[in-house]
């Protein structure tokens, strides 16, 4: 189901608190650099990097159902979304029943899959670069918003003051898109652990900070 991202009301603020409240490992200490992902048409999923027993370690977290969901309800209750039946009546409270029958009564009882796969030292470091001074980069991160696409927020803690952006499909040769390029690039190799999608990873990596480092000469 689609996340109309133009709505900015009390429901959508609460559907972005309930994908943090599920997401809250992603938010623990030992957390780098962390992303969450809001689709329009599947469930949410958060990806990060952390050090763990001293290690360095990319992860994913995705719940088993788009946690949207619970905002659905809210908005088939209230009025603001009408679903006609066969006979062209208003079929909302089937479909509100559904649909909360589908959910659990609280969004954290969600099963969550998870994926942890260990990088290399240099690598966890240069990707922790690549969010801050992408994150630094306040001009480069317009509040732009759609009724379909994808909606990213990118933070960090350590040694950033806790920096938040937040951006909607971002061109894909923007500092953005180049962020989520790498974002999609560690879930990637999470899940396949190939040699390939390391190599892919790390170009991606250098990629930004070459970007970064060119708009720093040129004073962008």
């Amino acid at each position: 189901m689609a996340t109309p991202c133009v709505a900015q009301d009390a429901v959508l603020d609460g559907y972005h608190r309930t994908v943090r409240d599920v997401f809250r490992e992603a938010f623990d200490p030992d957390v780098r650099a962390r992303v969450l992902v809001e689709p329009s048409f599947s469930p949410e999923f958060a990806v990060g990097l952390r050090r763990r027993g001293g290690h360095d370690v990319i992860f994913s977290l995705e719940p088993e159902k788009q946690l949207w969901g619970y905002s659905v309800v809210q908005l088939m209750k209230n009025g603001r979304i009408t679903v006609l039946s066969e006979t062209k009546e208003n079929g909302l409270s089937d479909q509100v029943r559904k649909l909360e029958q589908s959910l659990p009564n609280d969004p954290r009882s969600i099963a969550i899959r998870r994926c942890e796969r260990r990088i290399d030292g240099p690598l966890a470091d240069l990707i922790a670069d690549d969010w801050k001074n992408s994150l630094r980069e306040e001009g480069r991160w317009q509040a732009e918003l759609g009724v379909d696409g994808v909606s990213y927020e990118f933070s960090m803690d350590a040694g950033t003051g806790g920096m938040t952006r937040s951006i909607w499909s971002p061109p894909a040769s923007s500092f953005p898109g180049l962020l989520v390029s790498l974002s999609e690039g560690m879930s990637t190799y999470c899940r396949t652990r190939t040699a390939e999608d390391l190599a892919k990873l790390r170009s991606s990596a250098e990629l930004i900070a070459s970007r970064i480092k060119e708009a720093q000469r040129e004073g962008r």
